[in-house]
């Protein structure tokens, strides 16, 4: 697993807590416990002298550090995917087995014109973003360029904002989406038992997810493969002739 591109592991965390490990910086980090506040707004440099308030955030990293080995540990254990014979590595990240309890989303997420139901009979990747984490943001419009040749071979990308602090609605994805020029991705959203089920389609849960989050199903819903992490600059990741000859392969030797 990447770490570096671990980017939420904040669901294990109490609900007063996550707001402020979202807007603020971590303060007290264990490789570098100093952090430059000068930059910061007036009102979190005013914070950040409180004492109670600094205390919250050890707090918080403390519960981010006992989460992040946690659940380090639950992928090691699960253990990566064995491709077939003749497919290529897999070019994104790290690809894990499906965790035993990973299936088809039950509810079809707000803003789905039909597309999510239907795609269940092929090839699906599912990716669950939110607008307070950097790279799934970073990462949209290459997943924007890529929705049409995967497409073509049969693979359905789908991309649902499951911000489980509430934040994010149906106009702030519609601004993140303009903002980020993608027109071809479908604006879906999921809120309340919603985000537990999305979750679950991944093998997570809202006490101990990652974000992005990307899980692969094969035709009939039928769970393949993990993978969390995105860049940490813009950069494409997605819309690669080698994510496209790694597609062709898997659909090819599982087709046989």
């Amino acid at each position: 697993m990447k770490l570096a591109h671990v980017v939420s592991l904040v669901f294990a965390i109490a609900a007063s807590f996550i707001a402020g490990l979202v807007v603020s910086p971590r303060v007290v980090l264990p490789a570098d416990p100093w952090v430059d506040l000068s930059a910061m707004p007036e009102a979190l440099r005013e914070k950040h002298r409180d004492p109670a308030f600094l205390a919250q955030e050890v707090k918080i990293e403390d519960a981010f550090a006992k989460q992040l080995a946690a659940t380090v540990g639950r992928w090691d254990a699960i253990g990566e995917k064995q491709l077939p014979a003749g497919a290529p590595k897999f070019p994104i990240a790290t690809l894990y087995n499906p965790p035993p309890e990973m299936a088809w989303p039950a509810i079809v997420p707000q803003g789905d014109e039909g597309a999510f139901s239907a795609a269940k009979e092929g090839w699906v990747i599912l990716n669950l973003w939110a607008s307070w984490c950097a790279p799934c943001v970073t990462e949209l419009p290459d997943l924007d360029a890529a929705a049409a040749p995967y497409a073509e071979r049969g693979v359905t990308l789908l991309v649902v904002n499951v911000d489980a602090t509430q934040q994010d609605t149906s106009e702030t994805v519609a601004k993140t989406f303009a903002d980020r020029g993608v027109s071809k991705l479908a604006q879906m959203i999921a809120s309340g038992g919603g985000i537990d089920a999305m979750f679950g389609a991944t093998g997570l849960s809202r006490r101990a997810s990652q974000l992005p989050a990307n899980a692969i199903f094969a035709p009939g819903g039928k769970p393949y493969a993990v993978f969390f992490g995105g860049p940490e600059k813009d950069e494409v990741i997605w819309n690669t002739p080698e994510m496209v000859a790694f597609l062709d392969a898997i659909i090819a030797t599982e087709a046989e």
